[in-house]
This record gives C-alpha cells, sequence and structure tokens, in this order.
C-alpha cells in the first residue's frame, strides 16, 4: 500500500493561520470525494440534501453502509410520463 501526493497550490493566501484554515477546507474536500456514487430511484420526498443515507445491497455487497446526499436531481420524461430521481452520494 503507498500514498499519492496530490499538491493544492494556493497563492493568495497570506498567512500562516489563513494557511492552516484552507489545509483544512482542502482535506475536508478531498475526503468527501474520496467515495461517491450515484443512485436511481423512484421520487422520494423525504430526501434532502446533507441527508445520511444507509444503502444495502447484496449485489455490490454494501450492508448498511452510510453516504451522504450531496445532489437530487429529478428529470420528468414527457413521452413516458414518468419521473425519475437520481441521488449523488459521498462520503459520510
Amino acid at each position: 500500500m503507498g500514498y499519492r501526493l496530490d499538491i493544492v497550490r494556493e497563492p493568495a493566501i497570506p498567512t500562516a493561520g489563513l494557511c492552516t484554515g484552507v489545509a483544512g477546507a482542502t482535506m475536508e474536500r478531498l475526503r468527501l470525494k474520496k467515495t461517491w456514487g450515484e443512485l436511481a430511484a423512484l421520487p422520494n420526498c423525504g430526501i434532502e440534501l446533507f441527508d445520511v443515507i444507509e444503502v444495502r445491497d447484496r449485489w455490490t455487497n454494501l450492508r448498511g453502509s452510510g453516504f451522504r446526499v450531496s445532489a437530487i436531481s429529478l428529470v420528468y420524461e414527457r413521452n413516458s410520463g414518468t419521473i425519475r430521481q437520481t441521488i449523488s452520494l459521498c462520503a459520510v
């Protein structure tokens, strides 16, 4: 197992205190991007942004894995008269 170095340049940071804050925010953004996916489902009005949902799927061996909702889109297909909801997920 190895590590991958990712350099993020931010030239507009004038102080070390601000640099610490930006470094923390960058680490949090990278942590959230680490695990992500997407679900297509029937519309559910109870799901909101930033909710934590539990995914169970025997085909992918997910048993009670928690993910945070990062985006929701609803698409109405006029020809077939159906509504499809797509939920984007990221790590908790």
